[in-house]
C-alpha cells in the first residue's frame, strides 16, 4: 500500500489506519468481500485455463482486463463525455497498461471454437466478450492499424511544407515517433507549440517550442492538436488562425481511447 502524505492531518490519519482496531472481524470482513465478489455477474478469477488459444488472441488477459466493466464508469481524468467512451477508457486502459496488450487491427480473430469457454471455471460467455473486445477496439482506435491510417491521413499527401504540433511533451514525442516507425523520417518541417511559457524557446524531440502567439510568424501548413484531455480547449483558442489558411485538426476524435493512458 502506497499512502501519499502532504500534511500532519494526512499523517495522522493513516497512523490511524493502521494502528486503531478494525471495525468489523476478520470473519465478516472476508464474508463482505467474498459476497460481493460472487455477485459481480462474469467475474474473471484470472485461472488462465483459457490460455493458448488457436488464433493467438490474449483471452486471459482481455478477460482479467475485461473485469473494469463490472464497474460504473466515473473516470473524468480524460473527460470524456460519453458513457460508452469512458467504458472503453476503463477497459482498455487497463489491457494495455497491465498487459502491454494493443491489437494489431480490430478484425476479431475468434473462430468460435469453443475451446476457451470448456474450460472456463466460471463458464464465461468467453467468444461473446471477444466479439464485443474487437468491436470497442475498432471503435475507439486501440489497434496499430488504426494509429497508422490516422496518421496518414493526418499528416500524408497534402504537400504540406510545415507542420505544427500543439502542446509538446511526452504525447507529442510518442506521435512523432510512431509516424517515424510507420513513415520513416518526414518530408515536411515540424515545430511545437505551447501555451506554458517555461517551455518556449526549448527544445522538444528536436523540434523548437514556440507560443502560440507565433503561429502567425511561423505559418504552418496545419497544426495538429495531439492533447487528449484538451483537444476541445485548445482547438477554441486557435480555431481563428484557419481564417488565415492554416489546417488545424485534432489527433483525436470523440470517439477514441488515448494512446498513452
Amino acid at each position: 500500500m502506497l499512502s501519499g502524505v502532504s500534511s500532519k492531518d494526512e499523517l495522522d490519519a493513516n497512523i490511524r489506519t493502521l494502528t486503531e482496531p478494525s471495525r468489523e472481524t476478520d470473519s465478516v470482513r472476508i464474508s463482505r468481500a467474498t459476497e460481493r465478489i460472487q455477485g459481480l455477474d462474469g467475474f474473471c478469477t484470472g485461472c488462465r485455463y483459457c490460455a493458448r488459444c488457436p488464433k493467438g488472441i490474449p483471452i486471459p488477459e482481455i478477460m482479467q482486463s475485461r473485469n473494469n466493466l463490472l464497474f460504473e464508469a466515473d473516470d473524468t481524468t480524460y473527460q470524456a463525455k460519453s458513457r460508452q467512451t469512458l467504458e472503453d477508457i476503463q477497459f482498455l486502459s487497463k489491457l494495455q497498461c497491465d498487459f502491454s496488450v494493443l491489437f494489431d487491427t480490430p478484425d476479431n480473430p475468434c473462430i468460435r471454437c469453443g475451446k476457451c469457454e470448456s474450460v472456463c471455471t466460471q463458464r464465461l460467455p468467453i467468444m461473446d466478450a471477444m466479439k464485443d473486445t474487437y468491436q470497442r477496439a475498432g471503435r475507439s482506435g486501440f489497434s496499430v492499424q488504426a494509429r497508422r491510417q490516422r496518421l496518414d491521413a493526418l499528416f500524408n499527401g497534402h504537400g504540406y511544407r510545415k507542420v505544427g504540433m500543439y502542446p509538446g511533451g511526452i504525447y507529442t514525442q510518442s506521435v512523432l515517433r510512431a509516424y517515424s516507425d510507420f513513415f520513416g523520417n518526414p518530408d515536411f518541417g515540424i515545430c511545437i507549440f505551447d501555451g506554458n511559457p517555461a517551455v518556449w524557446g526549448t527544445v522538444d524531440a528536436g523540434h523548437t517550442v514556440y507560443s502560440p502567439a507565433d503561429i502567425p510568424k511561423e505559418k504552418p501548413d496545419c497544426i495538429v492538436i495531439t492533447s487528449y484531455k484538451f483537444k476541445n480547449e485548445i482547438y477554441d483558442s486557435i480555431c481563428k488562425y484557419e481564417a488565415e489558411g492554416i489546417v488545424i485538426v485534432k489527433l483525436h476524435p470523440d470517439t477514441d481511447v488515448p494512446w498513452l493512458f
